[in-house]
């Protein structure tokens, strides 16, 4: 079985991130020339044997700039058109392939450069399951028990021993204003669940990220987003919001602790609190499978990891989010690590 061979990085948020360069340009602010921001983004952190996978590298350059791709994995193949599998592959988004490895964890690396001058690696860390995982879940379709039981059910406690706990949450029930940004924040969710059952093969609870969505009974066998938002628990949203100072608005908010959180005044720095009530409803997808599939990639909880954090989404959101000013303008806001003083 090949175990991933994780790059160690000076700053590293992620196994999957990038070499660090000068921190995120702010709106109005260029990139500095020659020295873009990478992040790197793995669809899912979890795939079958035979099941594909894409992985992608955003760079915060100035325009226009000329970059070039090397990714290299050290297992499997990468798709090429109209070739057999490669070990190495260019472009900022690829597909990689276990080929039928070993369950395990492998790791697919990019170097980006910028005629001769390097402008940073990242890697990724990819865990092989023993079997395919199902399709993505759609509306109407069945979650299986991994989904329900990432639901934090009323009057349940979270389970214990996790190195980070977050927690998916909406200020108030759904109304013309916010239902569409709700929606794309609770659909994200569970299209991204992460398969805890496979990842705790291979790494100990208090290396991951459990993130939780309070409802207010059992979900059926058969349920959507529209279910989660009929049943979503605000009584116990608007407890565990309580244990942020200042919070104003609807929502959605995620909040990161390294403890659960147990309601007003409860919260111990550090932390991470994201707003996402003002984000329109197609940076709040992106948004939340960011937050997924990136934090799956720590392994180290430790002091410091809310800061990096909290630098590596304000980057990837900022480049997402080109074309869009105000997101761009207001992103240091909906993001916030709070620290000890």
């Amino acid at each position: 079985m090949s175990r991933a061979r994780t790059l160690a990085f000076a700053v590293g948020l992620w196994a999957g991130l990038a070499v660090p360069a000068p921190a995120p340009a702010r709106a109005g602010d260029a990139a500095s020339p020659g020295i873009p921001d990478l992040v790197c983004s793995l669809d899912q952190p979890v795939v079958g044997p035979h099941e594909p996978v894409k992985a992608t590298v955003l760079v915060n350059a100035p325009e226009p700039i000329s970059l070039e791709y090397r990714w290299h994995a050290d297992a499997g193949g990468f798709v090429l058109p109209g070739s057999e599998l490669s070990r190495e592959a260019s472009g900022s988004t690829i597909e990689w392939n276990p080929d039928g490895i070993a369950s395990g964890s492998y790791t697919l690396t990019v170097t980006v450069t910028h005629g001769k001058d390097s402008c940073g690696s990242c890697s990724l860390v990819v865990v092989v399951g023993r079997e395919v995982r199902s399709a993505p879940h759609r509306a109407g379709a069945e979650f299986g028990r991994e989904i329900r039981r990432a639901l934090l059910l009323k009057d349940r406690p979270e389970s214990k021993g996790f190195g980070l706990y977050s927690y998916m949450l909406l200020g108030a029930p759904p109304n013309d204003s916010n239902h569409e940004r709700y929606k794309k924040f609770v659909q994200a969710y569970l299209d991204r669940l992460i398969k805890f059952e496979e990842l705790q093969s291979y790494f100990l609870p208090s290396q991951l990220n459990v993130t939780y969505l309070p409802v207010d009974k059992e979900p059926p066998e058969t349920f959507t987003s529209d279910w989660v938002l009929d049943h979503f628990d605000y009584a116990r949203a608007r407890f565990l919001l309580a244990a942020v100072p200042g919070i104003h608005g609807d929502g959605p908010f995620i909040i990161s602790s390294y403890h659960p959180l147990q309601g007003p005044d409860s919260l111990t720095k550090p932390y991470l609190f994201e707003d996402l009530s003002s984000a329109p409803p197609e940076v709040v997808e992106f948004w939340v499978q960011q937050f997924k599939s990136q934090t799956a990639q720590e392994r180290s909880w430790d002091k410091e990891t809310v800061s990096r954090v909290a630098l590596r989404l304000r980057t990837v959101i900022a480049i997402f989010a080109k074309g869009l000013p105000d997101v761009q303008r207001a992103v240091f806001q909906y993001i916030k690590p709070v620290m000890d003083p």
